[in-house]
């Protein structure tokens, strides 16, 4: 898999979509929204949530392959980024 991770990390929607991807399953199997990270308490009871409940990990495991499908580029076949994109230095304006 030939992807350019370093232009892709410095993409907003790379973000995004990738704390969307993991966060989303996670919080809603726990029932939590975002109104309920409003403390630090709160934040650091989430990750200890997370990390004592195999099932959660899994999830997330699983939603992390899944963004895989998201940030492929649907103009080669496979998972690999074209040549053309391999040479770009940050993301491409158009």
């Amino acid at each position: 898999m030939n992807i350019n991770w370093k232009v892709r990390v410095k993409s907003p929607q790379f973000w995004i979509g990738a704390i969307g991807v993991f966060l989303a399953p996670v919080m809603s199997y726990l029932g939590l929204s975002g109104s309920d990270f409003t403390t630090w308490e709160n934040v650091l009871n989430f990750f200890k949530s997370f990390v004592s409940n195999p099932y959660l990990i899994a999830t997330a495991v699983m939603s992390v392959f899944s963004f895989l499908g998201v940030i492929t580029d649907p103009t080669t076949s496979g998972f690999s980024d074209s040549s053309r994109a391999m040479t770009y230095k940050q993301p491409n304006k158009n």
